[in-house]
């Protein structure tokens, strides 16, 4: 039964992971815009900026293709993890260990991202 709860969990890591991507990418337009306006920092007067602020519309491309790339990374790794612990799950503990591993990966891209 957990086994079947741990896969379940890797299937919804990998579906948060790609629906975010998707939603990034059908709005492609509006998360740039956010984007640059995150990292341009233009409410600098009321808090203290620690590290430099990007005001070129091309960071502000290049600051979505990575969060882009991190949120694919997350659902390629959650659907990878539970294809693996799907195959495992008959199987002994190590064996299944094993094949938790992308899932915890996509777990710890996706806190990161």
């Amino acid at each position: 039964m957990l086994r079947v709860l741990k896969i379940a969990a890797a299937v919804f890591i990998g579906l948060i992971g790609l629906l975010a991507f998707l939603n990034n990418l059908f709005n492609i337009t509006s998360a740039q815009t956010f984007v640059s306006a995150v990292i341009s920092a233009p409410e600098q007067p009321y808090y203290k900026i620690i590290g430099p602020t990007f005001g070129a519309a091309w960071q502000g491309w290049a600051g979505l293709a990575v969060i882009m790339a991190g949120e694919l990374a997350v659902g390629v790794l959650g659907f990878v993890g539970a294809a693996r612990m799907t195959a495992a799950r008959n199987g002994d503990a190590a064996q299944f260990q094993r094949a938790k591993a992308s899932a915890v990966a996509g777990g710890i891209v996706g806190a990161l991202v």
